[in-house]
This record gives structure tokens, sequence and C-alpha cells, in this order.
């Protein structure tokens, strides 16, 4: 696993999956983006033009209120503060859907 700012990603770290779009509803907390695992399909494949599966961008949002100690929703104030909040972010997501440990995970500090 590889947690990558999604504020100073560029193309060549997303690779073939490219970029997800950002947060932009007025969210306040940590947004963690991930691919979902494809799936293999079962049965006899048909022979069709080949084409590149569409990546499906996962996001798991956790507000500031869940990763602060008090429970406040203030941004982090400094990059220690804001590392630990990001890591914080990606256990909870991680402990309520499956991201695989093989995949990019971007984050993005909404304040």
């Amino acid at each position: 696993m590889r947690l990558v700012n999604l504020a100073t990603a560029d193309l060549a770290v997303a690779g073939r999956n490219g970029l997800p779009q950002p947060v932009e509803d007025g969210f306040h907390g940590v947004a963690i983006h991930w691919v979902a695992e494809s799936l293999p399909r079962a049965g006899r494949r048909r022979k069709l033009a080949p084409t590149v599966p569409v990546p499906t961008w996962m996001l798991q949002r956790v507000r500031f209120g869940a990763l602060n100690l008090n429970r406040s929703e203030e941004p982090p104030a400094d990059a220690v503060t804001a590392q630990r909040m990001v890591r914080h972010a990606y256990a909870l997501a991680a402990s309520q859907h499956p991201i695989p440990s093989d995949t990019l995970v971007f984050f993005e500090v909404c304040p």
C-alpha cells in the first residue's frame, strides 16, 4: 500500500488507472480513494476486441471529528498531525472496506 497526496499527484504516479476526482462538495475531513479490485470473469470468453477496463474509484470519507482525539471538527494544525490523521483515516476505511494491499491509495485533506 502506498499513500499519495492527491493534491501533489500527477499522471505518472497514477499509472493506467488515472487520477480520482477530488471531493468538491463542502466536505471537511480526509478522503481516501482507491481502485476497486476487479473480479475475474467466470466461464468462456468470447473473442472480442481488446478493451481497457475503466477503473472504479472507491471513496471513503472520514470527518475530522472521527480523527481528532477530542472529537473536534478542527483541521490539522501541522504536517505531523495531518500525517497521523491520514493514517488513521486509512485504517478506518480499510476496516470497513477491503482495500487490496498492493493498490495505490490517494488521500486528500479537505479543510
